[in-house]
């Protein structure tokens, strides 16, 4: 994975509609941006970015948060 070193990943206002479960190999992001898109569903690998500190979701079509989320232990704002 190319990518395994990124820190910060902005992905706010594309129309995204999914999120890859790929997502979970970015084990080294710290803020995740996912703001005003189209999201119905969060992956449970969502769970393996264990450095994660801000993780902004707002304004998507989230219906549930997978429940293996709290096993973010370094979450410092969850939006």
């Amino acid at each position: 994975n190319k990518l395994v070193n990124l820190k910060m990943l902005y992905l706010n206002n594309n129309k995204i509609n999914e999120i890859p479960t790929e997502i979970g190999n970015l084990t080294n992001l710290i803020n995740l941006d996912l703001n005003f898109n189209e999201i119905k569903t969060i992956p449970t690998e969502i769970a393996n970015l264990i450095n994660l500190k801000k993780l902004h979701l707002s304004n998507n079509r989230i219906k549930s948060i997978p429940t293996n989320i709290d096993g973010l232990l370094n979450l410092e704002l969850l939006n």
